[in-house]
């Protein structure tokens, strides 16, 4: 008896001492994270450079594993601007697990990404790895020139912008699109090519615009969108800085028939009168087509279009 029980005694010791000096184990769970007894890892996206073929805007492909957060952030840095920029204008689906950057910085060689996931709130978490590709720059380091798809130079007598080629200019707009009546326009359509075969309406656009600057707040994106949000609510306008510029922003939609409108302003707080840039984008709800006869429009990919043609702005003193 007294030996059952000292043999039991130096078992358990055994144990305690084994399980005490176990490392922790490495694999990888059914979300595709990296797990350990720490905190876990996101594993870093795998990374495909498609270059510019045919007219085509080269591209980066983002792929990875794991789907278990309901939306993901999507950054970038490069090898001549080490900042990690944001480049999804809205949250990434969590389930999408593949994104497409199609506004590669110019003059960059070496691209990094890196993903942070959101939950249902919007709070972010620890980012994963970084993943990085060598490409070829799609634009000359000296700038933009006839050749690229950024070929037209619109000027007016308060700035100048970039227009990509097939974008139609009109000057005196007779439909507002949203904006109040006291905002004039200049509005840039996207060319009919974009839309076809898709949800999204041939009128989306992008525009410079112009108002008087509010007399309490000054120029705020508000005076492009109106005050009123989504759910009906008061729309506030937000304080960002993207790409080295600070505006006042604000979004905002509607809806009628069938028919689904977006409207974004970007303000820019210096200016009077208030000048900023305005995107108004149309689209249809998919679920009314039959069923394989028209693809959803790429939403991420024409934000970034719209942010790309923004980035040009240049005002002229």
């Amino acid at each position: 008896m007294i030996g059952s029980l000292i043999f039991l005694f130096l078992l358990a010791i055994s144990l305690i001492i084994f399980s005490g000096n176990s490392s922790p184990s490495s694999s990888t769970n059914n979300r595709g994270v990296a797990a350990t007894s720490s905190t876990p890892v996101l594993e870093r996206p795998t990374l495909t450079y498609y270059p510019a073929v045919n007219g085509k805007k080269a591209f980066v492909q983002l792929v990875w594993a794991y789907d278990f957060a309901p939306a993901f952030n999507i950054f970038r840095s490069s090898d001549n601007d080490p900042t990690w920029w944001k480049i999804n204008q809205e949250p990434h689906p969590g389930s999408a697990k593949a994104a497409v950057d199609m506004n590669l910085p110019k003059a960059a060689t070496v691209l990094n990404y890196r993903l942070s996931p959101l939950d249902s709130a919007g709070n972010e978490s620890a980012p994963s790895a970084v993943s990085s590709i060598t490409i070829s720059s799609p634009f000359p380091v000296q700038g933009r020139v006839a050749s690229t798809t950024y070929a037209s130079n619109y000027k007016t007598g308060n700035f100048s912008i970039d227009i990509p080629n097939g974008y139609t200019i009109n000057e005196n707009p007779q439909n507002p699109h949203g904006l109040p009546n006291n905002v004039s326009e200049i509005r840039f359509t996207i060319p009919p090519s974009m839309a076809t075969g898709t949800n999204m309406s041939n009128d989306t656009s992008v525009s410079i615009v112009r108002s008087s600057p509010s007399p309490t707040k000054g120029c705020i994106a508000t005076l492009f969108t109106g005050n009123t949000n989504v759910m009906g609510g008061t729309l506030t306008p937000e304080t960002v800085i993207d790409n080295g510029v600070k505006y006042s922003y604000a979004k905002t939609g509607d809806a009628a028939a069938g028919n689904r409108y977006e409207t974004t302003g970007f303000a820019l707080p210096d200016t009077n009168p208030c000048i900023g840039i305005f995107y108004f984008v149309h689209y249809t709800v998919i679920n009314n087509y039959p069923e394989g006869t028209v693809t959803e429009f790429d939403r991420p990919s024409l934000y970034q279009a719209f942010d790309s043609i923004r980035h040009t702005l240049k005002l002229q003193k």
